[in-house]
């Protein structure tokens, strides 16, 4: 989350005793003149911070799957059979409604996640060159760290492994995801442990899953019967609604893969003495504006879940508090109960005060055009940089589909995102963007055994 101002930070303890004293003082006075009283309505940032107490040296788990968006989720309304698992596991959670990824590609969305930081500041060159990571800061802490990533764009080339202990870039079979991070825990019982756990369901290619046998047609005998592919087009409607009938088997798929790594962590022990976080990189377009897949800033790109379950949580929560990838950093220092005084972008959610309703995102490493958005409230920015500049504005509230362009009519707003958008980003903001890749191949760097698995799974040569 980023805020045009200095972040404050006050514990979510001194907040709760200040609240608790001044009903008591305001409960007293009522009884001496013999009134009710009906208590203070908590806000929605204590409500968020009652639900997730500091918890010192507490495990962190975090589970996340690849192009998966948040609406494709019971949970978050869709209302197809596609997540049971995940459905029941936010039944006792906290779930973020208005969660976002500040990048909707995979590295510069795991840049931000992994530091706090926009990837602006340090992607660059398709290299994370920032160093003081969340995982170096639990391991300094004294936790084991560990990631299993199922997708190689997140390769040790390109230095996604500083701070972590264990670190595996993988291109292999879920399964075998679910498998490496169970053995990896179960060896670190008693450990403080740290890890990240990335699935590739359900990103494309959409393979035909006999377990999702009821999502599909059963009459469907067209070209995407079985897969889509890696890359795919069309504009006929029934081959559009095959394709998410396919994306929509994978989801289910992916949630029997999270049934799988939770019964294993129940088992290992991990269930009761973790918080566990779920959430994905970016989300995925289906035609709503004309593109497939992901790189594009509109809300089915970026709109993606959190659900956070802390091993204390007594009620559920659905908080409307806007949080993106880029709060992960402190809010999952601060959980555990570690001091930091990371100066980031991102919020601490458990320790805020306000509720700012600013988020910047940033597409610059897609395979087409480059875009930044700015939102401010219900109103969004999206400034396209290349391959013309062009600026569009919505109003989220009135027209959450991002279908009617405002920025003629409200021109002021549309300077005022703009203005802010380069107070953020500490410049022009298109030129400090396109800076940081600007005539990089996103092959620099990688071996040649890297680019070819690259080249196969369809993220080069586009």
């Amino acid at each position: 989350m980023v805020s045009p101002g200095a972040t404050v930070i006050w514990g979510a303890t001194v907040m709760l005793a200040v609240a608790i004293v001044l009903g008591l003082v305001v409960g007293g006075c009522a009884a001496e003149v013999g009134e009710d009283v009906l208590p203070t309505p908590l806000s929605e940032l204590q409500k968020l911070q009652a639900s997730l107490p500091i918890q010192p040296y507490v495990n962190v788990i975090v589970v996340s799957f690849d192009a998966l968006r948040a609406d494709a989720l019971g949970l978050y309304g869709y209302p197809r059979n596609t997540s049971p698992t995940l459905d029941d596991f936010g039944r006792e959670s906290v779930v973020f409604d208005r969660a976002y990824t500040v990048a909707p590609v995979t590295p510069t969305s795991f840049a931000s996640a992994f530091t706090g930081l926009l990837p602006t500041r340090v992607f660059h060159a398709w290299d994370l060159k920032y160093r003081d990571t969340l995982a170096h800061r639990f391991a300094e802490a004294g936790y084991k760290t560990a990631a299993f990533l199922n997708n190689i764009q997140l390769t040790e080339e390109r230095h996604f492994n500083t701070g972590f202990g264990v670190y595996e870039a993988l291109n292999v079979a879920d399964e075998t995801v679910v498998e490496k991070s169970l053995a990896w825990l179960q060896e670190n019982q008693g450990e403080k442990v740290f890890t990240w756990i990335h699935f590739i369901s359900p990103h494309s290619p959409y393979d035909r899953r006999e377990m999702a046998a009821d999502l599909y047609d059963s009459t469907y005998a067209g070209k995407f019967l079985d897969t889509t592919g890696h890359t795919f087009d069309t504009d006929d409607p029934r081959e559009i609604e095959r394709i998410r009938e396919l994306y929509d088997g994978e989801v289910f798929y992916a949630d029997a893969l999270f049934d799988q790594l939770i019964q294993g962590l129940r088992e290992a022990g991990f269930l009761e003495s973790s918080v566990i976080v779920v959430t994905s990189d970016h989300g995925e377009e289906f035609k709503e504006h004309g593109g497939w897949q992901h790189d594009r800033l509109t809300e089915e790109h970026v709109h993606v879940p959190l659900i956070i379950r802390h091993p204390t949580i007594r009620e559920p929560l659905r908080t409307p508090v806007l949080a993106s990838n880029l709060d992960f950093l402190p809010t999952f220092l601060s959980l555990a109960g570690i001091d930091h005084d990371a100066q980031v972008d991102g919020r601490d959610l458990v320790q805020i005060t306000d509720e700012p309703d600013w988020l910047v995102g940033v597409s610059m490493t897609g395979s087409r055009d480059r875009w930044l958005s700015m939102r401010n409230g219900h109103h969004k920015l999206i400034q396209t940089c290349l391959p013309e500049p062009a600026q569009r504005l919505f109003d989220l509230e009135a027209d959450p589909e991002e279908r009617h362009d405002l920025s003629s009519e409200l021109p002021d707003v549309t300077r005022e995102l703009y203005r802010d958008l380069g107070n953020i980003l500490g410049g022009e903001p298109c030129a400090v963007m396109l800076a940081a890749v600007r005539g990089v191949e996103p092959t620099v760097g990688l071996s040649p055994e890297s680019i070819e698995i690259l080249e196969s799974l369809g993220y080069l040569g586009n």
